[in-house]
């Protein structure tokens, strides 16, 4: 009895290649998008949340790690302006993560009605 013989080869890594950037770049875009969502989503759920206690966003600003006071791999730090329901300037860095609340703190008085 003898065995059958297949040809070819499999995985042929010169046939297959193609294949693999399509699917690099649509993981590598895929990534890029997931990014810009949670960013512009950050921007949203602050401002709504300052509008919720009267107040309106002026100005937000990504910070660096070293700037914040809290320290966490997995949260989101923004330099912030806003002015209150009273009409008083502040400044802040407010910390946001996707599962917990959002969280301000070196909040300042930088500016009057």
């Amino acid at each position: 009895m003898t065995l059958p013989v297949i040809s070819g080869t499999v995985g042929n890594l010169n046939a297959d290649w193609p294949w693999l950037a399509v699917w690099a770049a649509l993981g590598l875009g895929g990534a890029i998008i997931a990014a810009l969502y949670v960013r512009s989503d950050n921007r949203r759920r602050i401002r709504c949340n300052l509008a919720e206690q009267g107040a309106l966003l002026l100005s937000i600003a990504r910070t660096k790690r070293i700037e914040a006071v809290f320290l966490d791999e997995n949260e989101r730090f923004y330099r912030i302006t806003y002015r209150d329901k009273n009409g008083w300037e502040h400044s802040a860095i407010c910390k946001i993560s996707a599962w917990g609340g959002i969280y301000y703190a070196d909040d300042q008085v930088t500016g009057q009605p």
